[in-house]
């Protein structure tokens, strides 16, 4: 985790999102922890774009986001004035999705 938390300070997604993929089946790695560390990246660049792709990569491998990783996106897209989709949103709790939605 520590390596992969040195690929994001070097903005390497590409090498934290492969790390991800290839280790999505294994119980002791956090998958969901590496695209947090993506999205970081993403956010730290405000990169809406490539966030919104990562997301839609993470339902095609059916990688269930963190909390964290919800609440991150759809306060990023929301500050960005991007559309939020359906998806993300259905994934907040109450308290949140008004707050976030409501900024």
């Amino acid at each position: 985790m520590r390596q992969c938390e040195r690929f994001a300070d070097e903005k390497k997604v590409d090498v934290i999102e492969l790390i991800a993929k290839c280790t999505k089946d294994l119980r002791h790695i956090a998958t969901e922890e590496l695209y947090d560390l993506v999205l970081d990246v993403y956010q730290r660049n405000d990169d809406c774009d490539n966030a919104l792709a990562l997301w839609y990569k993470m339902q095609e491998a059916d990688v269930v986001p963190s909390k964290k990783f919800v609440q991150n996106i759809c306060s990023m897209l929301k500050a960005n004035n991007k559309n939020l989709p359906l998806e993300l949103i259905s994934l907040l709790d109450k308290e949140t999705r008004s707050k976030i939605l409501n900024q």
